[in-house]
């Protein structure tokens, strides 16, 4: 096992202290009562898992995880000293989020929702859209951590009248590109009424997405994949139901479920046009109406998106 995993070595008290305080940071809670970590501080591992088998266990997982990540191809490129601090992120029904903490920059790696995730989100990383995607391992993106802020989280004291029209307009032509190269985002990117959103206001005050795990690729629409159709179901209001139910059907019944949406719901969709204005256009509709709750100068962002627009 040492050779396999040379984090196991017996290690100085120093180090031991420095893992634990990583596993503690992404666990989000320290190792309590204090008497427990000071002991897990003053044995040896064989000690450790004998005294302590469940926290053994959660440490090992954790170095274990941690031996994954960092082999990940594209690791190497800050060398820095220190290995990076690992934080995990929960991420609803894609499940497990890291984020790997560099000296100078961040990277996440999280596994793909669908199989055209990866290639929308190289795109729209290729538009300056989307996050800088670096190189992977099969069922996961590897791609940057966008450092900025996300729209919800601005300084209220920020959104002036002709910041938030710039930034109306910025959202306007990102979602554009996006739809000229035929991606329908097919989530609520500006803000669901709890608050979710995927518009992040990068350091240089440029608006970036983030998260394609619902988008779907709509260059031959209406000749789309059963995969893409549970996409567009997932995020149908009136789906929330029935997908909550879905989970458990068989292979046929799910089938069954999928044709059944096709045929009765998509089929009133004819071109492209028609989908995007069902789905991403209602969205956008849906979230700047529970924007207005949230930010100042709503209307000026309105403003931006029409002006945009209008020039397009």
């Amino acid at each position: 096992m040492s050779e396999q995993f040379p984090q196991f070595r017996q290690k100085s008290k120093e180090e031991l202290e420095n893992q634990l305080n990583k596993v503690e940071s992404s666990f989000g809670q320290k190792i309590e009562p204090e008497n427990t970590r000071t002991k897990l501080l003053s044995m040896d591992l064989n000690e450790l898992k004998n005294n302590f088998p469940e926290d053994y266990q959660e440490y090992y997982s954790f170095l274990k995880i941690e031996s994954a990540l960092l082999n990940f191809p594209d690791m190497d490129m800050h060398n820095d000293a220190e290995k990076p601090k690992i934080n995990f992120l929960p991420a609803g029904a894609r499940g497990s989020v890291y984020k790997i903490n560099f000296e100078n920059a961040s990277h996440i790696i999280k596994p793909l929702e669908s199989t055209a995730e990866k290639n929308i989100s190289e795109k729209a990383s290729e538009l300056g859209i989307g996050p800088k995607q670096y190189k992977t391992k099969e069922g996961f993106l590897h791609e940057e951590f966008i450092d900025g802020k996300p729209l919800l989280k601005l300084d209220r004291e920020k959104c002036t009248p002709d910041y938030m029209k710039n930034l109306g307009g910025q959202f306007a032509q990102a979602i554009k590109k996006l739809h000229e190269n035929n991606i329908l985002i097919n989530d609520q990117i500006l803000t669901d009424d709890f608050g979710k959103s995927h518009t992040i206001i990068d350091k240089e005050g440029k608006v970036r997405f983030i998260d394609f795990g619902a988008s779907v690729n709509i260059e031959q629409f209406p000749n789309i994949t059963d995969e893409e159709v549970l996409s567009l179901m997932r995020t149908d209001p009136f789906m929330a139901f029935r997908i909550g139910n879905m989970k458990s059907l068989s292979k046929e019944e799910l089938k069954t479920e999928i044709d059944g949406y096709r045929e009765n719901i998509l089929a009133q969709y004819k071109t492209k046009e028609d989908i995007i204005n069902a789905k991403d256009m209602q969205l956008v509709n849906e979230g700047i109406y529970f924007l207005q709750n949230r930010l100042p100068n709503v209307s000026s962002f309105i403003e931006g998106i029409k002006l945009q627009m209008r020039s397009s």
